[in-house]
């Protein structure tokens, strides 16, 4: 086995660690270390090691130093809040979401014990005063300029796999003998997210976040430090804000997307608040204000619709999307009046008539609760029935649909090898036929085959059911966090293209079932190949089916031509054409100065960018809404030339290129993998 660089060097300190002077490690632990174990495969969660959470204090001062220190306090330190959390982390329902840190680490260093067991977070304390005030909630960091300053002390949770026991060791440990770990910071997100609230709830929201957050430290430590600071530049490269919705930039929706799809995956709070009574859901956001109130319902519902797919709809097309077109109700339904002013800003948008950059604002705000509406969402059937897919230079840089991606394909047993697919044919790669039957159980088992193993949701489901269903979750987990280790992808089409091309675990036939996904969840946009686009034009899962036999036919030609990645050839086509711009429509109470790639602006954005809306402009959006992108900023401006508006996009181009000034705290808050 050829082991890497960091391996080889905690293996020769831990094998030292005895006579280092400081560290204190018992010798039954010490034996354990220096075995050469492999990382089990785990049937579920129960039996892995939770990582174990610490409160850290900070000692810095970000305005005059470079590095940030901190240390860990002990159990006599903790205040108050400190106590909470920890008892919160530490709660049953918790305890997936530190055992995937564990499992991630394991996985990581390619052995069950020579790994960071704890996770240090800070919160509210004098000492953190300089950090809680930066107003960045709940957030993850996994960088170099973090450095621990004093000695682990306390009890390591270890558990024997020769005798499947769990053990606990005190032990005292340089920071320097472990791996480094990321930090968890739990402050709190204005009025929207006070820790002290929602510590105390029984919603289990904080719980989500978490998962969100921890989700971003196992990924970094995945990471080698120049792709981490590769993704930490380009992710920061635009600045149209951070939501499912919204169309970013390719980095920022994987690593974005990658958090949310483990929301999805093992997030209950959307299952709570569904079986909440209506006088308890009453009682639960009648504290909060009405726009705090709809944010939580976004949290909330962002969840269903990572599972549904439904940020793939082009949810800006005002002319086929039922979205965003009048008629659609939710659940408090539209008001009659409302409906006909919307109708009339649609009608005008639509004509290209008294619709300025200056009054945008006001005419499309309306418009902002028709997916995360009232106290309930627009159903998946209204989405299919009535909008079409986003082009693809928005989906592969829309998190919400990069996090439904990789939740289905975890979800849907896609990424799970064949030797551990119980009750499904075990094939031997290159068998035509035995490949041909394996995808065809595949896509008849669909969804069927793994429900919602979460008891909370209702279902009654076997045990042994859902033992099974747990297995194969742990297990698409697994291959998810070594796919992302060993491709260090920056974006999803670098991750899709490993598992379709590189993957040395992965066989034909388990390529060809992550095939057949990607192409569903897509609606084949991000292929030329006719006749799969062929194949996937249906409307519904149950028209896809009757395609089965025909899908299967192609998808084993192609393997066999070793041309599966043809069904994400156009992931990446399009350029980084970044312009910079005053938004009206970006959220903030004022015009906020934006920077995107124009390539993926909607309708909406081509106004502001161009300063007019006119029949050239709406044609531009149609072309764009169909796969249309500019191939470099000569083009571009080869376009505005056409319209008058050279010098407007040339300055646009000019202020995009220019070095920003950048602060301290700025610098200082770029090297957070994200928020909530």
């Amino acid at each position: 086995m050829k082991f890497s660089n960091l391996m080889i060097g905690v293996i020769l300190f831990w094998g030292l660690i005895s006579c280092d002077g400081g560290d204190k490690i018992p010798a039954e632990l010490q034996a354990m270390l220096n075995s050469s174990l492999e990382v089990p495969v785990y049937k579920s969660f129960e039996e892995i090691p939770a990582i174990k959470p610490i409160p850290a204090k900070s000692h810095i001062n970000i305005f005059t130093s470079s590095k940030i220190e901190y240390s860990l306090l002990e159990v006599s330190e903790y205040n108050e809040n400190e106590r909470e959390l920890v008892s919160f982390l530490e709660k049953n329902s918790m305890t997936g979401a530190l055992k995937m840190v564990t499992y991630a680490r394991q996985l990581n260093i390619n052995h069950p014990y020579r790994i960071n067991p704890y996770l240090p977070f800070l919160t509210y304390r004098q000492e953190n005063v300089v950090l809680s005030s930066m107003g960045f909630g709940p957030a993850a960091v996994v960088d170099e300029n973090f450095w621990q300053r004093n000695m682990f002390k306390g009890v390591m949770p270890v558990r024997d796999f020769s005798s499947n026991i769990d053990k606990n060791f005190y032990v005292e440990i340089s920071p320097r003998s472990l791996p480094m770990t990321g930090l968890m910071f739990l402050f709190d997100l204005g009025d929207l997210l006070k820790i002290e609230d929602v510590i105390k709830s029984d919603q289990n929201l904080l719980e989500d976040v978490i998962y969100h957050e921890f989700t971003h430290v196992w990924h970094n430590e995945l990471l080698s430090k120049e792709i981490r600071d590769r993704i930490n530049s380009l992710s920061n490269e635009t600045d149209t804000g951070h939501d499912a919705m919204i169309v970013s930039n390719k980095t920022l929706a994987f690593i974005e997307g990658l958090a949310e799809s483990t929301e999805a995956l093992f997030g209950t709070y959307i299952s709570k608040n569904l079986q909440m009574s209506a006088k308890e859901r009453e009682n639960f956001f009648g504290r909060f204000s009405k726009e705090i109130q709809k944010n939580l319902v976004f949290l909330k519902n962002r969840q269903n619709h990572i599972r549904n797919n439904s940020y793939v709809y082009n949810l800006y097309d005002f002319s086929k999307c039922l979205l965003r077109k009048t008629t659609a109700t939710d659940a408090e339904n539209t008001p009659v009046g409302k409906a006909r002013i919307m109708a009339k800003i649609q009608e005008l948008l639509l004509a290209n008539k008294n619709v300025t950059p200056e009054n945008l604002e006001t005419l499309v705000s309306d418009f902002t609760d028709r997916f995360y509406g009232g106290s309930g969402e627009l159903s998946s059937i209204d989405l299919m029935d009535n909008c079409v897919a986003d082009s693809p230079a928005r989906l592969e840089a829309k998190e919400g649909f990069v996090g439904s991606l990789i939740y289905n394909l975890v979800y849907s047993g896609a990424l799970v090898p064949e030797d551990y697919r119980e009750g499904w044919p075990v094939v031997k790669s290159g068998g035509v036929s035995e490949a041909k039957e394996l995808l065809a159980n595949h896509i008849n088992s669909d969804s069927e085959l793994w429900t919602v193993f979460n008891s909370e949701n209702g279902r009654v489901v076997a045990e042994e059911r859902k033992q099974k269903m747990k297995r194969l979750l742990m297990i698409g987990f697994r291959e998810l966090v070594l796919s992302l280790k060993e491709s260090q992808a920056i974006n999803v089409q670098e991750w899709l293209h490993y598992l379709l091309n590189e993957g040395p675990r992965l066989s034909n036939d388990v390529k060809m079932g992550i095939t057949y996904n990607i192409l569903k969840l897509t609606h084949a946009k991000f292929t030329n190949d006719k006749k799969l686009k062929q194949l996937f034009d249906v409307k519904t899962p149950s028209d896809l089916k009757k395609n089965r036999e025909a899908i299967v036919d192609y998808l084993v030609e192609l393997a066999q031509l070793e041309q599966l990645d043809s069904a994400i050839e156009l992931m990446g086509a399009a350029p980084e054409v970044l312009v910079k711009y005053q938004s009206s429509t970006s959220g903030s109470l004022t015009p906020k100065t934006t920077k995107m790639n124009i390539n993926r602006a909607y309708h909406i954005n081509l106004i502001e960018i161009f300063g007019i809306n006119s029949p050239a402009i709406s044609q531009l959006a149609k072309k764009m809404d169909n796969g249309f992108f500019f191939k470099d900023r000569f083009e571009l401006l080869a376009f505005a030339t056409t319209i008058g508006k050279e010098d407007r996009i040339r300055k646009l181009l000019e202020d995009a290129d220019a070095p920003e000034e950048v602060s301290d705290v700025a610098k200082f808050k770029k090297c957070f993998s994200g928020h909530h």
